[in-house]
């Protein structure tokens, strides 16, 4: 099965998602991007960072994200083909309705964090103004009104450790 993490910018999908792959049972995909590494992350183990061309002649990214200025996100057909137990994404709407339509067994957890909270952490993580903004805009119209044929949780607020119990028992529903 896989479990998705769906959310704006800063909402935590990140942290929760390598706060899961530490927990036993529950694995990762390495997705593909086109956009510079941020601090911290690691070529190979946050995502595998490739130029527009590499992104584009590779015929077997699928899940394909534009955000916008160059800023592109995909998946290997091979990983979601052959995933293990339970494996983390972070795909966005477009992602879980190809996922849907693969006829993938899935689960959503959707982190419906205030704005507010969220422009915290994109400042923490060091994202300029500008993307801050950005990403604001295409927020509030990207996730109106979301609804899917999979199972999904939301989630708006609390720990990780709670919100990781909260998944737990989504899962075993």
């Amino acid at each position: 099965m896989i479990l998705n993490i769906l959310g704006p910018g800063g909402s935590g999908k990140s942290t929760l998602k390598f706060a899961l792959k530490k927990l036993n049972g529950f694995h990762t995909f390495v997705p593909i991007t086109t956009r510079n590494m941020r601090k911290g992350e690691i070529d190979g183990i946050h995502y595998r960072f490739v130029t527009i061309e590499q992104f584009r002649s590779n015929n077997s990214i699928i899940l394909i994200r534009d955000i916008g200025k160059d800023r592109l996100y995909g998946n290997d057909k091979y990983d979601i083909v052959n995933h293990k137990s339970v494996t983390i994404t972070t795909l966005d709407v477009f992602g879980i309705r190809e996922l849907e339509h693969l006829c993938i067994e899935l689960k959503v957890v959707f982190l419906n964090i205030a704005e507010d909270e969220r422009v915290k952490r994109m400042k923490r993580r060091g994202d300029s103004r500008g993307m801050i903004s950005e990403r604001l805009d295409i927020d509030k119209n990207f996730f109106q009104n979301i609804s899917f044929k999979s199972p999904m949780l939301e989630i708006n607020g609390g720990s990780v450790s709670e919100i990781i119990g909260r998944i737990n028992n989504f899962l075993k529903d």
